[in-house]
């Protein structure tokens, strides 16, 4: 058997459409992001959907690359570079913690195990960045594909989040199938139907604030590209999934989404070329701020005892104001767990300035910085007790890196994301301010944010992202959105 494969069966364009088959699936895939799946072999990938894809991604990019196309894309950029110098310091400073790795145990777990675990994920993560990079120059793939399976996951999240939101509502005629769909997909509150607000297929609701990050910016692009009669449905697209992120009363989900909103609202009212876009702009606007307000004063201020007292840990009723004040409540449990670990990140990266603890080593330090203050959250109390199953988390992967790899790796992280971002204005403002632009420098900013509420390097949008990101600032013309019939 000729071990070359030859193109009769492995021909070029099957192989493209398997890839773009498998691209695709992988993006409806992302808000599977609470997999009870996998999780003893896998690790933290076994709980994302997309990790499961592309799987298969890798594994026929490394056929198409090495026995189809027998072709190699190099990307020679800047940021590149800093992300090699970024792995280069994690094997440094996990090189200079070698000793204490091997001599780490907490809760039934080894460092090196750990190690092992982390070195996996990332490694992982980096072919996923290179796979979706070879993908989309492969076959010349624009934004409006990405865009089109973007939108049907949205679509996904937002039939199941229709039924939350009647859940939320007391209208209880879809728990079952709540807990039916709840069961194959979530982790937390398995089979059960959460209290909290809307968390769709994501686990949580800020997990699915995360997502929305990343689905925002593709779906608002559609105001300033469709010029068909369609557009008022891509207008009442948005104010549904602004309407989403309402309900979900999720803070760090508000934040998130006001910063992206905020950078569309100016992209359509002072870059925007398109009257009928400015115009499109201020109606989503108007009708998600009207919607919010009336919802909050019909249907949120109402008692509900038994929901209160789940929600406890978010604030002190289901008012949308409520939520806010709670942002500044020193009394506030989620805050102070999520406050104080960021605090303990801190303190042991200044005793570790600058090689940091080693990858994967901050949950068995972490305990050792926690202040009594802190204490007072019963989550603080579980993480760090010895005989408890619960992992302590950092809360952000950028306070993971500051403790882990110190300093320059912190620094290092920080330099890759800005000169993405730099670079990515200085193609938009030479691009006289394309959709294309706006849609990725918004991209960079949600998973950038989504980067202070999870502590994954797991998290696949940063590398679907940083992908994208290269392409555009590359000046690939292909990858330029455009107008279609539907998506």
């Amino acid at each position: 058997m000729n071990m070359m494969m030859n193109n009769d069966f492995y021909g070029e364009s099957r192989i493209d459409k398997f890839l773009k088959i498998a691209l695709a699936v992988m993006l409806i895939s992302i808000p599977f992001m609470n997999l009870p799946y996998m999780k003893k072999f896998m690790g933290e990938l076994g709980a994302q959907g997309s990790a499961y894809v592309f799987i298969f991604i890798i594994m026929l990019v490394f056929v198409d690359m090495v026995f189809v196309k027998r072709r190699f894309y190099r990307i020679n950029n800047i940021s590149i570079y800093i992300l090699m110098a970024f792995l280069v310091w994690v094997c440094i400073s996990t090189a200079f913690n070698f000793s204490n790795i091997m001599s780490n145990t907490f809760k039934g777990r080894s460092g090196l195990e750990k190690l092992i675990l982390q070195v996996g994920v990332l490694g992982f993560c980096i072919l996923s960045f290179y796979c979706v990079y070879y993908i989309v120059k492969s076959n010349k793939l624009s934004m409006t594909f990405m865009r089109k399976f973007v939108t049907i996951s949205f679509l996904i999240c937002g039939i199941y989040s229709f039924m939350e939101v009647g859940y939320l509502l007391n209208i209880r005629v879809f728990d079952e199938a709540l807990k039916g769909i709840s069961y194959f997909v979530n982790m937390y509150f398995r089979g059960d139907l959460y209290p909290r607000g809307v968390r769709s297929i994501c686990g949580e609701a800020s997990y699915f604030a995360m997502f929305v990050t990343f689905a925002f910016p593709f779906i608002a692009s559609y105001i300033y590209t469709k010029k068909t009669n369609k557009n008022f449905w891509f207008v009442l697209l948005n104010v549904y999934l602004l309407i989403l992120i309402f309900f979900s009363k999720s803070r760090i989900g508000y934040m998130m989404v006001l910063v992206q909103a905020a950078m569309i609202l100016c992209y359509g009212l002072f870059l925007s070329k398109n009257k009928r876009s400015i115009i499109n702009t201020i109606l989503v606007a108007i009708i998600s701020m009207v919607m919010a307000f009336g919802v909050n004063s019909l249907f949120y201020n109402r008692a509900s005892e038994e929901r209160v007292e789940y929600d406890r840990n978010t604030s002190s009723s289901l008012a949308l104001g409520d939520v806010y004040g709670s942002l500044n409540d020193e009394n506030n449990m989620s805050n102070v767990a999520r406050t104080g670990l960021w605090k303990a990140a801190t303190k042991m990266s200044l005793d570790n300035p600058i090689k940091g603890v080693g990858l994967g080593q901050y949950g068995f330090n972490v305990s050792n910085y926690i202040d009594d203050d802190t204490k007072r959250s019963d989550e603080i109390k579980n993480w760090i007790d010895p005989e408890s199953a619960a992992w302590p988390p950092a809360f952000s992967i950028h306070f993971r890196i500051l403790a882990e790899f110190g300093f320059v790796g912190a620094a290092l992280w920080v330099i890759l994301w800005l000169s993405i971002t730099i670079q990515c204005l200085a193609r938009f403002i030479n691009s006289r301010f394309d959709v294309t632009g706006m849609v990725i420098i918004t991209l960079i900013a949600g998973v950038m944010m989504s980067g202070f509420n999870s502590d994954t390097f797991g998290f696949f949008p940063y590398y679907i992202v940083l992908a994208l990101a290269m392409l555009y600032i590359k000046g690939e013309e292909f990858l330029n959105l455009k107008d279609s019939n539907l998506y």
